[in-house]
């Protein structure tokens, strides 16, 4: 993984950004880290699927103008990563992908279900699942991205791109919020542009 800027997004890319709504400003409360590197905790995540739109949930999974982020960049309140791997094995990994979870439904429940869970997790600690799964939600749809990119990159033959993204056998869609996701990216953090 490496940093992206805003003019050099690309298919396959992560984003994040802090909201500034209520909810987004919950979570972000609720989900605030030490590991960060003086990067601002996010509140949503998103995925980059073509050079000028994103694939993410808000009231349903949908795809959205990449544009709808450019202010959130230039006021330093997004970030994006770039997962290892070829443009082509991205692209065959994000039709399959964009084919399973276009207009899957939002995951409301379960929102409602994990403001608590992130609540009593900064409050004890330790690791809870979500008591309302069902639906997909913003971190969980770019988990499954990342998971849907590594198994292309093994079956498409580039083992050590894959192999790069190893760690993304180590997050749960159920209980990684928007924030533990970009933990891990800054943890994973190479030097390599691919």
């Amino acid at each position: 993984m490496h940093r992206v800027p805003y003019e050099d997004l690309r298919l396959g890319d992560i984003g994040f950004v802090a909201g500034e709504g209520f909810l987004s400003k919950a979570i972000t409360r609720l989900t605030r880290r030490s590991d960060l590197r003086g990067i601002q905790t996010p509140s949503h995540a998103f995925v980059i699927c073509s050079r000028t739109q994103v694939i993410e949930a808000l009231d349903k999974t949908k795809i959205r103008p990449l544009a709808v982020y450019s202010a959130a960049f230039k006021a330093g309140r997004a970030l994006a990563f770039r997962p290892p791997g070829t443009l082509q094995a991205k692209r065959v990994a994000m039709q399959s992908f964009v084919r399973e979870y276009l207009n899957a439904s939002y995951g409301w429940m379960q929102i409602m279900g994990f403001l608590p869970v992130l609540w009593a997790r900064k409050r004890f600690g330790g690791k809870m699942a979500n008591p309302a799964p069902g639906g997909e939600i913003c971190s969980e749809i770019s988990v499954l991205w990342l998971w849907r990119l590594q198994m292309s990159l093994h079956m498409g033959g580039e083992r050590e791109a894959a192999d790069r993204l190893a760690w993304v056998d180590l997050l749960d869609r159920d209980t990684t919020d928007p924030a533990l996701l970009l933990a891990f990216c800054l943890q994973n953090l190479s030097t390599e542009n691919k």
